[in-house]
């Protein structure tokens, strides 16, 4: 884990020392293995880094330099980097030696701001121009950290972390009650907000520019998808063939790691198809001994009641039981995060974040796997996360959809009756229903909803503890509608669509912030291969009938997997995650309620939060496991919004100095 900052004067003067080793150490939670205080010119640039994740990691000391110019820091991870130094022209040996920020620094000496279409992976990087006197900074299209930013008239500071922008005592610690409420509601669409009036946040895939005598900085947003070709091969076994190379190669770059990563798996397609594709490199590798990889599987305590919502399968250690009696090399483990409080970890990721945590109510079981991999020595852990976006991604229902708008009924009836032969669950009226009602109209879609159990209230309503009048001075709904999000979240009836909403829109920006802060907390990295860049590029290239045909949907996976994983795999419903939370929330519910109930007299809380629903929530808690609105009309507020509204509480009260 790693943290930078800049503080670039924007008159031309010469920089700080003092202010340099002050942004360090606000940086200090994020590395005290390596540290950098220096100034050129009109910057003055902190590093701090914590070594480990990585072989090079012992040979990364920020900033890079070059040409007596420029000055290049960073924090995440490159993958691919064996095709970036042949295009650099440099030896494999000697890239066994160099740090990620060295190659980045020589991809910009190289292309310059193109250097962004040569890089692959998780990354931010900020690099100083001492000659133009002139700063850019930039973010990867994959999962990376936020650059949050603070310009006044006579300096701009860049940092991954608030807390080195904080460190100067003439900036206050105010909060942002648009972003706040954005939050509350789930809507993540705005990318330059952070949760502090006058910090922004540069958000992924995005550029900024800025010299002496700029008025503004310029921003520019990079969507490697708008010019992406569609790709055609002559066989549907070229398509398959093509996906197993890139996730290998996808694979190949998470073990980059002192020793063997660990797995965070499931009972899903997704993880299990990754985990086959390291099993697969391990073996290629002479490593794959008996019991090699270590998997962590969360399941629920011993006291859940086993009530799960529909066709979801609330315990996934059977499918991955059978999974692992495929693959010796696999070494099993099952995390219950038994009495483990759900909200266990909020306040300690707030403390290293500064930002709220929109899943709060989930964590436990999550930073328990992270917990247990790092406790057994690891400091990678690979997950399947980003698999609904590339190779698994469902295509039936968006087709199936479009056949019904476009009067193609033939086709619609004969693909339901082979999707009901391929899929006992899939009766072909169902079929057909269902892309009859994803074409309503939203007034009727709602009374849909509703008509299936859903709250009167379809929207944010239902789902957040958002006080009404907080809600109305911040104009949610107005927020909403100009950043064209749905708080319904109707599915899209577009693959391509879809997997453009994945990418580029929602929670996923929001996530950077969190990114460096978990590190910092577990002491591990979580890697995701299957939201590789050059993977997903491929995904959204193909043609839809690589993801459905013939009855067949997630079909691109299945084929890739053929003859690789167990019928208990490959027939296991969709899991649900932290399916333990009523009883793992009714043991706290008196703790809760006390928290609440101090809560409420706080105006400043009180004024943002609906304290007085969420006790009636509380007050009512149902004797069993709700699964629908129709078992428990406030249950989607019960498993989601009271631990969103604590996490936004809790926050609140760190900033104004209560916790």
């Amino acid at each position: 884990m790693s943290g930078f900052a800049i503080e670039f004067c924007r008159s031309g003067a010469g920089s700080s020392i003092v202010h340099a080793n002050r942004m360090a150490a606000a940086l200090r939670p994020f590395g005290d293995d390596r540290k950098a205080s220096v100034t050129h010119g009109p910057f003055a640039i902190a590093w701090v880094q914590s070594a480990g994740f990585t072989p090079q990691d012992r040979f990364d000391f920020q900033p890079a330099s070059a040409r007596e110019r420029w000055h290049l820091v960073m924090v995440g991870r490159l993958a691919h980097r064996d095709e970036l130094a042949e295009k650099l022209a440099i030896e494999a040996q000697q890239c066994e030696k160099l740090p990620d920020c060295e190659l980045v620094m020589r991809a910009w000496c190289k292309w310059g701001e193109a250097c962004r279409d040569h890089l692959f992976g998780s990354y931010s990087v900020a690099i100083c121009d001492s000659a133009e006197r002139r700063i850019t900074a930039f973010r990867s299209q994959e999962r990376s950290q936020h650059i949050y930013w603070y310009r006044d008239r006579n300096r701009l500071i860049l940092a991954t972390s608030p807390k080195a922008i904080f460190a100067f005592p003439d900036i206050a610690r105010e909060i942002d009650d648009l972003k706040l409420a954005d939050l509350l509601v789930l809507n993540h669409e705005d990318a330059t907000r952070s949760f502090f009036r006058n910090v922004s946040v540069l958000g992924s895939s995005r550029m900024m520019v800025t010299g002496l005598g700029d008025d503004e900085p310029r921003i520019t947003y990079h969507d490697p998808l708008s010019a992406l070709p569609e790709i055609r091969y002559g066989s549907d076994e070229e398509y398959v063939e093509h996906a197993r190379e890139l996730l290998g190669r996808a694979v190949k770059s998470a073990f980059r790691t002192p020793g063997l990563p660990a797995v965070s798996l499931s009972a899903g397609l997704d993880s299990t198809a990754m985990t086959v594709a390291m099993i697969e490199h391990m073996r290629g590798e002479g490593v794959a001994a008996s019991g090699a990889l270590k998997s962590y599987t969360g399941v629920p305590q011993s006291n859940w009641d086993g009530r799960v919502r529909a066709d979801r399968l609330g315990d996934e250690s059977g499918p991955v039981r059978a999974f692992a009696a495929m693959y010796p090399e696999l070494d099993p483990h099952f995390v219950s995060a038994e009495g483990v409080p759900g909200d266990r970890e909020v306040v300690l990721i707030e403390t290293y974040a500064d930002m709220p945590v929109r899943a709060a109510s989930d964590m436990a079981w999550g930073s328990e796997i992270w917990r247990q991999s790092r406790a057994d020595g690891h400091r990678v852990i690979v997950s399947g996360v980003g698999g609904n976006g590339s190779i698994s991604m469902a295509a039936a229902h968006g087709l199936f959809a479009r056949w019904f708008r476009t009067g193609r009924w033939l086709k619609l009836l004969r693909e339901a009756r082979l999707r009901a032969a391929s899929n006992a669950d899939a009766r072909p009226v169902s079929s057909v229903a269902q892309a009859a009602i994803a074409n309503l109209p939203d007034p009727l879609y709602d009374r849909y909803l509703q008509f299936r159990g859903y709250d009167a209230n379809v929207g944010f309503e239902a789902f957040s503890a958002i006080h009404p009048g907080f809600a109305h001075d911040a104009r949610v709904r107005e927020r909403l509608a100009q950043k064209g999000w749905d708080d319904r979240y109707r599915p899209k009836n577009d693959r391509r669509e879809m997997l453009r909403t994945m990418l580029m829109r929602g929670a996923r920006n929001d996530t950077g912030g969190l990114i460096e802060p978990y590190r910092a907390m577990t002491g591990i990295e979580g890697v995701a291969p299957l939201e590789d860049r050059k993977l997903v590029e491929f995904c959204y290239a193909i043609p839809d009938d690589q993801f459905y045909a013939g009855g067949v949907d997630r079909r691109l996976v299945k084929r890739m997997m053929a003859g690789k994983l167990p019928r208990e795999v490959l027939t296991a419903p969709r899991g649900e995650e932290g399916s333990d939370w009523h009883s793992r929330r009714e043991r706290d519910l008196s703790r809760l309620r006390e928290e609440i109930v101090r809560l409420a007299d706080i105006p400043s809380i009180a004024n943002r939060i609906d304290t007085a629903r969420i006790l009636r929530v509380i007050d009512n808690w149902p004797a069993e496991t709700p699964v629908s609105a129709n078992d428990y009309p406030e249950y989607v507020m019960a498993r989601h919004g009271i631990g969103r509204a604590l996490s936004v509480a809790r926050f609140v009260n760190q900033v104004e100095g209560r916790n």
